[in-house]
């Protein structure tokens, strides 16, 4: 048990280090493409690694997903995220510095204070607000402005949530049709009963969602497409036809401007 905890406690720190180096690439950057390689790419497999590692140890403490303090940190590293993601699309550094300090401020602070409603108060809302509002002044006044070229924008969000539909679509085929019907079909469970198979699916559903919404606003694909996006994420193959139909609509609009 002390091996499989240090080693989760390795890989945790290890997802965090990416994650936080994928965000300060994207808000330091001048390249559009290397702010969203960073913010997009690496930010999106340092959260990843970080929350699979964290549900592992979080099963070894006996906790739960419910618990205010694992809440708060998937809100605040969501937030970051989200922080990481703008910062390749927005020529001011005041919002994205400021949802990336806030989010990893209130998604540590909360962690920390796990066993104290008041503390979490504190460190999971107060002081990130305060600290994110002091973060996003200083990048405004020195952080370098940034010539974001649209169409780079566009290609790299839409190739993000591409990918990201594609890996949710793949949890949930196995969820569905291989981890269920073991279950309740064999008695088999192929994670030890610890539900990681689940877990794994929330996750990227909740990346997903992120994606999703990135794409809507830079695409400019539209409240239906959003509203179909969100229901493919429930069927199976969903996704992939999802992002296939968005691929097409998009390649075609291109070449009516084109020609």
């Amino acid at each position: 048990m002390l091996t499989t905890w240090l080693v989760l406690r390795f890989v945790k720190w290890l997802g965090i280090a990416l994650f936080g180096g994928g965000l300060a690439v994207a808000l330091a950057s001048r390249e559009p493409r290397t702010r969203f390689l960073g913010g997009l790419g690496l930010g999106t497999i340092g959260l990843l690694v970080t929350w699979m590692a964290g549900y592992g140890l979080l099963k070894i403490a006996g906790g739960h997903i419910w618990d205010t303090h694992v809440l708060g940190a998937i809100l605040g590293s969501l937030a970051a995220l989200a922080g990481g993601a703008l910062g390749g699309l927005l020529r001011n550094r005041v919002v994205p510095t400021a949802l990336v300090v806030g989010g990893l401020t209130a998604a540590i602070g909360v962690m920390t204070a796990r066993t104290d409603p008041t503390a979490q108060l504190v460190l999971g809302a107060v002081l990130p607000a305060a600290i994110a509002a002091v973060a996003a002044l200083l990048a405004g006044l020195l952080l370098p402005a940034h010539n974001t070229d649209a169409d780079v924008s566009k290609h790299a969000v839409t190739r993000w949530f591409a990918w990201v539909a594609r890996a949710e679509g793949t949890s949930l085929l196995v969820l569905l049709f291989v981890f269920m019907p073991l279950k309740y079909g064999a008695d088999i469970e192929i994670d030890g009963g610890q539900g990681w198979v689940g877990w794994a699916h929330g996750v990227l559903l909740f990346v997903y969602l992120l994606a999703l919404g990135g794409a809507v606003a830079v695409a400019r694909w539209g409240v239906l497409a959003a509203i179909v996006g969100f229901i493919a994420s429930t069927v199976p193959f969903g996704t992939f036809a999802f992002e296939w139909w968005m691929a097409r609509r998009d390649r075609a609009r291109a070449e009516a401007a084109a020609g």
